[in-house]
C-alpha cells in the first residue's frame, strides 16, 4: 500500500530534517523526537495492547513452552486489517512523511505492521537487520519503531551497530541466535551495539 508525505507530516522535529536525514545515512537510524503527541501514544498504546490481547488469548504456552524464536517477544503483525483502531497509527501521516524524508522519496510503500511484545524472563532478542528477512528485492527499506512504553538499559534498550545498513547480510545467513548473531553481536566482527535510551514514542 502506497503512503505519501503529506503537509500533515511536518512536525517541529521534522521541519528541518536536514540533519535527521544525515545522520540517518552515515548510521542507518536516527531518533525523531515528539513524532507523535502525549494523547496520540496513549490512545494508540491502548488500541495495540488491545489488539495483541485478542490474537494472543487462546496462547495459553507458558515461556518454555515456546520456541527459541517466540520466547523473544509476543508477535502480532498487520493488526491494520481486523483492528480500526490501529488503523491510523498504522497509516500515520507524520509517520509516513518522515520515512519517506528520511529515504529521500516522494512517497512509500508499507510492507506490515506489527507489535512485538517482551515478557518477563523471554530472551534477549538477537541482533539482526529486517530487510534480508523481507520478500522485498530493494534495499531501501526503513522500520518507524515506536515504543510506547519507553526503554531504559535495564528494562531491555533497544541496540544500534552504526553503518551496519551498509553491510546487508545474505539471505543464507539468517538465523535467530546463530551465524548473523555471532557477526553482529556486541563483540562481532563489525563493531559494537549502541545501546540508547528512549522516551515514550
Amino acid at each position: 500500500m502506497r503512503c505519501e508525505a503529506t503537509p500533515e507530516a511536518v512536525t517541529p522535529a521534522t521541519a528541518d530534517s536536514s540533519q535527521l536525514v544525515e545522520e540517518f545515512q552515515r548510521d542507518g537510524f536516527v531518533v525523531v523526537p515528539d513524532l507523535l503527541d502525549a494523547g496520540e501514544l496513549a490512545r494508540f498504546g491502548a488500541a495495540v495492547d488491545a489488539a495483541v490481547a485478542r490474537r494472543s488469548r487462546h496462547d495459553t504456552r507458558t515461556l518454555a513452552e515456546k520456541s527459541r524464536y517466540e520466547q523473544s517477544f509476543v508477535q502480532c503483525q498487520n493488526l491494520w486489517e481486523d483492528s480500526p483502531n490501529v488503523r491510523p497509527l498504522t497509516f500515520h501521516p507524520r509517520v509516513a512523511g518522515t520515512a519517506a524524508r528520511l529515504l529521500g522519496v516522494d512517497a512509500i510503500r508499507l510492507w506490515h505492521d506489527q507489535a512485538l511484545y517482551k515478557e518477563a524472563g523471554g530472551r534477549e532478542t538477537d541482533s539482526h537487520q529486517d530487510q534480508p528477512y523481507w520478500p522485498i528485492v530493494e534495499t531501501d527499506t526503513i522500520t518507524a519503531w515506536i515504543p510506547f512504553d519507553g526503554s531504559t538499559l535495564s528494562n531491555g534498550a533497544m541496540g544500534y551497530l552504526p553503518g551496519s545498513h551498509r553491510r546487508v547480510p545474505p539471505r543464507s545467513d539468517l538465523s535467530v541466535g546463530g551465524a548473523e548473531h555471532h557477526r553482529y553481536g556486541p563483540q562481532g566482527a563489525h563493531g559494537h551495539l549502541l545501546r540508547r535510551r528512549f522516551h515514550a514514542g
